[in-house]
């Protein structure tokens, strides 16, 4: 799906109330750090979470994702029966001490003059810029249909690791799968992988390439990943495919993977 994703922030100034009572300002001169994001939106209903994964780029002032680096995440649904995603959305964002912001499906460039407002939300952003905390929203939309209309909860959100290292674990599916691949991301959100996979006695290489590039999404935004490769064994070459989402340290991948003998999931930690 590809709608513009669009989101305004600016300062929250928390100043002295009535007589006997008071707040605490935000922390002075916070700013966000740049790289990827992952945001919370916790319904006050008890509905499960929905998750903005972005990956924000930085200028005085400004907050942006790369386009097309926006996406909306949440656990469950028809991804290997694990995950729902949605994506395809742009980031626009101003940023000082706080956060005050808001999204819009239409595709221009300004939140004031948009007709379709999705939600609004509020949170402070931690004094080291690796976190937003204390936020509350109301989606006036349903985040993709993954809720209902006019929810409204908590708002929270943190920076995530980059994926590197040497990762292995089991997938299981149409059968066993030992998978051990070593990751590289680049600046760029994209991601080199080779690795093997061993099934039933037989060993397969597996590669993937970087995604990133002006026309296509890169193989990171926020805490979820995906890719497309080729492997090769003794049996020939073929396709996969894998979408995962993993921890803010980038220490454990939940994984869907699509492979030419099946779909197989699991987690993949790192080693």
């Amino acid at each position: 799906m590809n709608r513009a994703f669009l989101l305004f922030v600016s300062i929250v100034l928390i100043g002295c109330g009535g007589a006997g009572t008071s707040t605490t300002p935000p922390p002075t001169g916070a700013t966000m750090q740049a790289g990827q994001w992952e945001f919370v939106a916790t319904p006050t209903s008890g509905a499960k979470p929905v998750y903005l994964e972005t990956d924000l780029v930085l200028s005085p002032g400004q907050v942006t994702s790369g386009h097309l680096q926006t996406s909306v995440f949440q656990f469950g649904g028809p991804i290997g029966g694990q995950f729902s995603n949605c994506g395809g959305y742009d980031l626009y964002a101003s940023v000082a001490n706080g956060i005050l912001g808001g999204m819009s499906t239409p595709n221009v460039g300004v939140l004031e003059s948009q007709p379709n407002l999705e939600a609004n939300f509020t949170a402070t952003i931690a004094s080291d810029g690796k976190s937003v905390s204390g936020g509350s929203y109301t989606d006036y939309a349903s985040f993709c249909g993954f809720e209902s209309g006019k929810t409204s909860g908590t708002f929270t959100g943190y920076i995530a690791a980059p994926l590197n290292g040497t990762f292995s674990g089991t997938l299981s599916g149409t059968s066993s799968d030992q998978i051990t691949i070593q990751i590289t991301q680049d600046s760029n959100f994209g991601i080199t992988a080779t690795g093997t996979s061993v099934q039933a006695g037989v060993t397969t290489n597996l590669s993937i390439s970087p995604a990133a590039g002006p026309s296509s999404t890169s193989n990171i935004i926020g805490a979820t990943v995906y890719g497309g490769g080729t492997t090769s064994n003794v049996n020939g070459n073929s396709t996969f495919g894998v979408f995962g989402h993993f921890n803010p340290t980038g220490t454990q991948i939940q994984i869907v993977g699509n492979f030419q003998w099946g779909t197989e999931t699991g987690t993949l930690t790192k080693q």
